[in-house]
């Protein structure tokens, strides 16, 4: 690109990752440089298309150019907001939690079910349908209102078996997830005494993540 005649053209790139930094210079050539980025899963080439008509995209980057190309997208339909380039980097890890990550979640609970003597085809039903039934609340009514479980009920008898029942790094993960739960259930339940719960999260000293060996005397907690 650097021998092309780009006076008076916007240059973009669609990575979630870089900013319109990579464009340093493209200024003085004339022409302005945006970070155009679409919050979808892009899981093949041949057919992502077919929704594209509704993903919201960000856009950074050159002021002027970043204001027409939000128009531009609105106009077709796409929900768009500009962002920092120097917020790039937390915005990236924010969409590799809500897809990437999730797809790490999704394998484990399907293989601590398969570990327990169900056949495949039944996990991977049941797993689609607690799936899509989670995502379905989450969508209609938020995170913290879709809350359930075991954390959020304050039921710690229960989260003390289930860290019992599992070996690491699922019983860190575990932990370490709990911990944020138990965040939002603080939110989602203001008055509710969550203290006993939360002592038992901490006892399985989720701060040394990953795992490290305790002495065999230590038996006080699961972790």
């Amino acid at each position: 690109m650097k021998h092309a005649d780009i006076e008076g053209k916007c240059v973009c790139h669609c990575s979630g990752a870089l900013s319109s930094r990579v464009f340093d210079g493209i200024s003085a050539r004339g022409a302005a440089g945006l970070s155009v980025h679409p919050l979808a899963a892009i899981a093949g080439r041949w057919d992502s298309y077919r929704y594209m008509d509704s993903v919201p995209f960000t856009v950074e980057g050159d002021t002027a150019a970043a204001a027409d190309m939000k128009a531009f997208l609105r106009s077709l339909g796409n929900p768009a907001e500009t962002i920092a380039a120097d917020k790039k980097d937390a915005y990236h890890a924010g969409a590799v939690f809500l897809t990437n990550l999730v797809v790490a979640l999704a394998h484990t609970g399907a293989e601590l079910l398969l570990s327990c003597g169900l056949n495949r085809e039944f996990v991977e039903d049941a797993s689609r349908r607690l799936f899509f039934g989670n995502a379905e609340n989450i969508y209609a009514h938020g995170a913290i209102s879709a809350l359930t479980g075991p954390v959020e009920r304050g039921d710690t008898e229960t989260v003390r078996k289930h860290l019992q029942s599992l070996k690491d790094p699922e019983r860190r993960l575990y932990a370490l997830l709990s911990k944020e739960l138990l965040r939002i259930a603080k939110e989602k339940n203001p008055g509710r005494d969550y203290g006993e719960i939360e002592e038992e999260l901490n006892r399985c000293g989720t701060r040394r993540f990953p795992y490290r060996k305790r002495s065999r005397k230590t038996k006080r907690s699961p972790c």
